[in-house]
């Protein structure tokens, strides 16, 4: 039950929060016109508290690191705090009352819970506590960690029987988890040093304290299964207590010498973590680690863990016994507890708490916890040694899968009664709610007769259209099980006998048969002629992996932002589990459903491959040998309306009704409100000539015919796509989610590479730090050209001005092609960095030895003018005032800054200052990309359309962004269909929220316990690198040499492109001269400077514009400027607008009203939205125009110069003021 000053507490702290973002958001222009409510969500959970006495289990017994006290009473957590002070193994009442008076125990309330730990902590200025428990895989996770471990510090176990919770003290920390090491490291648990937040291992004191991690703190609920293992008893590095009532005060017993030093106000026996928090609140000189034990895996958890370990720290262990009752347990040893985290090579012995990777030294792991703490708190695992190879292992993806579906749903637009705000300011209105009526699939099998066509329409408003689809499509997933469970026998023929003798290669790894079993794999399917013949001759290992599929995949267009919100309503149909990828927890990238236990389904979006709308991707699609289409519209007449744009009235069918309508709608019925457009009157045309030629009676048949023409289309372009990938690149499609999947794979069987992954979580965390994007900045606002190619408008007594738009050929593929790290990744010695800062300016990008380093870097004052424009190496930094991490170029010393040995070698040949070198990892490098990026590079010349070249260029720069593939921002999220397994996953410590989406689905949110560092983002980092080092060259070395920096002007930069101010007599007389850096195959073949030398080589440069007069440019932020030319065309960009608003309803005096009289533009624009995937249409009142950019400093009285950060001419001004 909640009272009302609850209540109350919360909508002050909300206020307090609202009041200081809203500062912010007023310096960038917007205003808060109303507050729409305040959602309070809540699930009830009983906190975890310590209390009487539970036996310790054996795996941590044997440990001796934990100390227990048989107590009756809810005091545990008292006995816990006070069993550091007691060296005896015995424990007696009165040996605790010497003590008890050394702590401060107001306020805590008895039986102790985990949040009542903060009080203890608020108490006790100088002590903190850490709360560990036991996981269901029996190993110590941190449960409560407190915000810094203070002088006086407590590490507690929390044990649990079912019923109740006990908190013991961790004697010895090390030895509670010696058990989870590797044998060879269990010697070395008094040597080491383990970081509580994350569980690394560290081998000196120093290390250990430069190391950083996040603060992370979350409520276990009751009725977890925490128990402790016989291998963390083996530790011997915890403290348990009898009684779970007060076992968290017993941690602090256990370990402070008076328990009355300690603030207790309301801390409870039955301690919770967010009591913990409350009692470090209490006693600012304490903080807990509270981890807990995952029974399931047998690995620790964290559950609580402070940012920074106080003078009076406490590691706790949170645990629950037989009885369903939580307890403490003191982590006497941290190093012992977490000792299995240990890496197997034996060598490591230090851990951080945090992400419970492991170090050689105390210096490392100190290193470590400074990037440590920038990420979110979970176990991280990388790579072992022998087991840190990536290369292509997916050879049963050559084969194509024989069953795939295509759907498509349509929705009734029911109108939502509103009324819009005020619009002189932002406001977001639902008008249209999204209503499944229809949908349509169709099965593409092995035999294009018996292709199966499945549409169904609701038959009156309670016809609940997504449960009729899963059970239409149920029978027919089974029906191609069953196919697939037919067995054919191997029926080789004298020819199949002689391919098989004389194949000496797999055809699938290409490995030698010389070592290998020879085996043959032949057609299990009906396959005509070829049923039971020799399919492939394989190695034993591709044979066993060259597995029938066992699901089917499901494709609909735009899945994930649209059909996906119907779908996974109804995924609950039965209990079967349900597997979902998240891409957040309202968009999917793709999810699975299983069907029987021999078969799934599995739904995939077309979008994540062939990001266009299917009326873009149907017009690429060839006449002929549209074996779909002409299966249900032979005639050519038909195939020619159907391949053309589809028009419906979308916003008109609101109801069912309108279904049984004999005549097509109006033309004004077609307005398109989610575009704001009526459509055109040929497109009226186009539909009434299909409603009539068609013979169609009614709307419904209409809407029909529109849906099935949808899905077979959909059908044709991906078929063509799955066939072009096969042929290129040997893969089928369809076991991928996304192209990013389906380009790296590729590479990987193409290129045949093997890349070594990193093993060691440092230097991870190392290239993770030198990971920046690509600069988009805007460095001079505004800019007029004046030249004779204006004609009239030119003036001859003014000097000649010429704006260019130039853009690099696939700069990422250009990047890729050069060296990148590969393997033997080895940090650098104190000599070897020596000899790097001496040689820098003599290493070459072609040397078999590449590597990036992290340096000291100081740009003087004298290059501050000549490099405003675009400065070197850009850093990840928060503007003033501003709240998050832009990307800048500034002239700031760099301190510690990571990058590119190349990168470092072009700064200081332009004249920055390297200071030291503070670390550096070598590694051998190679331009195994560069094989593939040709491949695809080829494959883009040689194609037709525009949307085939992209398609290539996307296949080149996805490899790139897979590289970067940030895996710790990935989220749990189950989709339940029981509510006693919505329960058991709500009572985690890692339950973040929940969504109910009917009575029969759930959605549970859940912070990643463990991450997977398996992805090679030096390669990432090093692309990013060498991307900028190919914009600086041309900028730095070819374009101010050749004109005079005195003549050019970098107005805008955008990752692969720069928009420049010329002064110069003829710009294309100078182009003609620098020929051989640009690419002029887009100019118009009259023009002078065409040529196809240079067509679409990676690197070159291309006039965007193709030779097309630029008269004017305004800039306003990054993404956010616009250009006109001589001949009308006006180009506008506006990150967040609807490309039709910026189109239609935004000029470029509004861009250059928006600079000069500094005023900010808001637009209506509707979209189609979901929320807990409710699918809905809204009009929002947008900021579209804005005059403030934080990216660079504004220049007082000067709209149009900026400076970048750190300029010396910054500094005058500031202390002229």
């Amino acid at each position: 039950m909640f009272t009302p000053d609850f209540f109350k507490k919360i909508w002050k702290k909300n206020c307090s929060c609202l009041q200081s973002e809203l500062s912010d958001f007023q310096a960038q222009g917007y205003t808060l016109t109303s507050i729409a409510g305040l959602e309070i969500r809540y699930v009830l959970l009983k906190s975890i508290r310590g209390s009487s006495y539970i036996k310790t289990p054996d795996a941590i017994k044997n440990t001796r690191s934990v100390a227990n006290f048989r107590n009756r009473d809810d005091f545990c957590f008292k006995y816990s705090i006070l069993s550091k002070h007691i060296i005896k193994r015995c424990f007696s009442i009165k040996l605790f009352s010497v003590y008890e008076n050394k702590y401060n125990w107001s306020g805590l309330k008895w039986p102790v819970s985990i949040d009542d730990v903060k009080i203890f902590e608020k108490n006790n200025k100088n002590t903190s506590v850490h709360i560990f428990c036991i996981s269901n895989e029996g190993l110590i996770e941190p449960l409560r960690l407190s915000k810094k471990e203070r002088d006086n510090h407590f590490d507690l176990l929390l044990l649990s029987n079912g019923k109740k919770s006990h908190f013991t003290y961790i004697r010895n920390f090390n030895k509670l988890v010696a058990p989870q090491m590797s044998a060879n490291i269990k010697k070395l648990t008094n040597k080491m040093f383990v970081c509580k937040k994350c569980m690394l291992y560290h081998f000196t004191k120093k290390s250990l304290d430069f190391h950083k991690c996040c603060k992370h703190t979350t409520n276990l609920p009751s009725h977890v299964n925490n128990t402790i293992p016989l291998n963390l008893k083996l530790t011997r590095s915890l403290v348990v207590f009898d009684y779970a009532e007060d076992s968290f005060k017993n941690c602090i017993r256990y370990k402070s010498n008076n328990e009355n030093e300690y603030d207790w106000t309301k801390i409870k026996p039955q301690t919770s973590l967010k009591q913990i928090v409350k009692f470090e609140k209490k006693n600012k000189t304490v903080s807990f680690n509270v981890f807990g034990w995952n029974e399931a895996n047998s690995e620790i958890m964290i559950l609580k863990k402070i940012k920074e370990e106080k003078e009076d720290h406490y590691d706790l262990l949170l645990t629950k016994n037989n009885e369903g009752g939580y307890f403490y347990s003191y982590i006497k040893d941290i190093n012992k507890f977490l000792f299995r985290y240990i890496s197997k090579s034996g060598k490591a012995k230090y851990i951080c708490k945090l992400c419970f990777s492991n170090f050689l030294s105390i210096e490392n792991l100190t290193t470590h916890k400074k990037n440590c703490m920038v990420n979110s708190p979970s176990k991280v695992e990388v790579p072992t040694v022998g087991n840190n190879i990536l290369k292509f292992e997916n050879f049963h993806h050559q084969q194509r899968i024989p069953f795939v579906i295509y759907l498509d749903f349509e929705c009734l637009l029911e109108k939502i009664d509103t009324t819009e705000p005020d619009s002189s300011s932002s406001f977001t209105m639902d008008y249209q709610s999204h209503k499944p009526y229809s949908f349509a699939y169709y099965i593409v099998g092995p035999d294009i007769e018996k292709n199966k066509l499945v549409l169904y329409t609701a038959k009156n408003k309670n016809d609940d259209v997504v449960e009729v689809f899963f059970k239409m499509i149920k029978r027919d997933i089974i029906k191609i099980d069953n196919y697939y469970k037919q067995i054919e026998f191997l029926n080789m023929t004298d020819e199949d006998n002689e391919r098989f003798n004389n194949t000496h290669y797999c055809e699938h790894c290409a490995c030698s048969f010389e070592n290998k079993i020879k085996t043959r794999d032949h057609y299990h399917y009906e396959n005509g002629e070829h049923t039971g013949r020799l399919r492939k001759v394989l190695c034993q290992s591709c044979n066993l992996n060259f597995k029938n599929t066992r699901y089917v995949p499901i494709l609909a267009h735009n899945l994930s932002n649209y059909d996906g919100h119907l779908i996974i309503k109804g995924v609950g149909y039965d209990k079967k589990a349900i597997n979902i990828i998240p891409s957040s927890s309202e968009k999917y990238i793709g999810f699975t459903k299983v069907v029987t236990k021999t078969i799934s389904m599995k739904f995939i979006d077309t979008y994540r491959f062939l990001s266009y709308s299917l009326e873009n991707l149907v017009k690429t699609l060839p006449k002929e040998n549209l074996i779909h289409i002409e299966k249900f519209f032979p005639k050519i007449w038909q195939k020619n309306l159907l391949l053309k744009k589809g028009i419906f009235c979308y916003d008109y069918l609101s109801n069912l009704s309108k279904l049984k309508e004999t005549k097509l709608p109006k033309f004004d019925d077609f307005f398109s409100k989610l575009y704001n457009q009526p459509i055109s009157q040929e497109d009226y045309n186009h539909a009434s000539t299909v409603f009539n030629t068609f013979n169609c009676k009614t709307l419904g048949d209409y809407a029909e015919l529109y849906l099935k023409s949808d899905v077979l289309q959909l059908t044709e372009v991906f078929e063509a796509f799955r066939n072009v990938v096969l042929k290129n690149y040997g893969l089928d499609a369809v076991y991928y989610f996304s192209i990013p999947a389906l380009s790296y794979d590729a590479m990987l069987k193409f290129t045949k590479v093997e890349i070594e992954l990193l093993t060691d979580i440092d230097q991870y965390c190392f290239f993770e730090k030198g990971l920046r994007g690509g600069i988009s900045q805007c460095s001079n606002r505004y800019a007029e050209s004046n030249n004779p190619y204006m004609g009239e408008n030119y003036n001859q007594n003014s000097p000649n001005i010429y704006l260019t738009y130039l853009d690099a050929n696939n700069l990422y593929g250009y990047a890729m092609i050069r060296k990148h790290p590969q393997k033997n990744f080895k940090w650098m010695t104190k000599k070897e960095l020596k000899n790097i800062k001496k040689n820098i300016l003599n290493l070459t990008a072609n040397s078999e030895e590449g590597y990036c380093l992290e340096v000291d870097v100081e740009y003087p004052d004298h290059l501050h003018d000549k490099h405003n424009d675009l400065p070197f190496l850009a850093e990840k930094k928060k503007p003033p005032n501003a709240k998050h991490e832009k990307l800048l170029t500034t002239f700031d010393v760099k301190k510690k800054y990571i990058c590119h040995y190349l990168v470092l070698k072009q700064a200081l040949q332009h004249g920055l200052i390297l200071k030291k070198i503070h670390r550096g990892i070598k590694f051998i490098q190679s331009d195994f990309l560069s094989k593939y990026i040709h491949l695809n590079t080829e494959l883009r010349r040689q194609s037709t359309t525009h949307i085939a070249q992209n398609i290539s260029k996307l296949f080149i720069n996805s490899i790139y962004g897979k590289t970067c593939e940030n895996t710790r921002k990935r989220v749990n999220l189950k989709a339940v269909t029981n509510w006693k397994q919505a329960v058991r996953l709500i009572a985690k410590p890692s339950f973040q929220d929940y969504t109910i989406l009917n009575e029969n689905v759930v959605l549970i949110k859940s912070t990643p316990t463990k991450v997977k560092l398996n992805k090679p983002i030096f390669l990432g980092t090093t692309i990013l690198d060498q991307s900028k080092i190919v914009m600086y060259d041309f900028h730095y070395n070819v374009v101010l040499p050749h004109f005079g920096s005195e003549n050019v002007q970098l107005l805008y930069m955008d990752t692969d492109s720069f928009f420049y101010r010329i002064e110069t007599e003829d710009l294309y007389e100078e182009f003609f001269k620098l020929k051989n850096y640009l690419d002029t195959s887009s100019y118009p073949p009259h023009h002078f400077l065409f040529n196809t030398k240079n067509a679409k080589q990676l690197g070159k440069f291309k006039d965007e514009l193709s030779g097309r007069v630029i008269t004017k440019f305004v800039g306003l932020a990054s993404k956010l400027y616009a250009y006109e030319t001589t001949d009308g065309l006006e180009y506008k960009k506006a990150k967040g607008a609807r490309t039709h608003i910026v189109a239609r309803e935004i000029n470029m005096n509004d861009y250059i009203r928006c600079l000069f009289d500094e005023i900010v533009m808001y637009r209506k624009m509707n979209n189609i939205v979901s929320k807990e995937h409710n699918i809905k249409t809204i009009v929002s009142n947008k900021l579209v125009l804005s005059f403030n950019d934080d990216k660079r400093f504004s220049i007082a009285g000067n709209k149009i110069n900026t400076l970048a950060y750190g300029h010396y001419k910054i500094n005058q001004a500031n202390n002229s003021e």
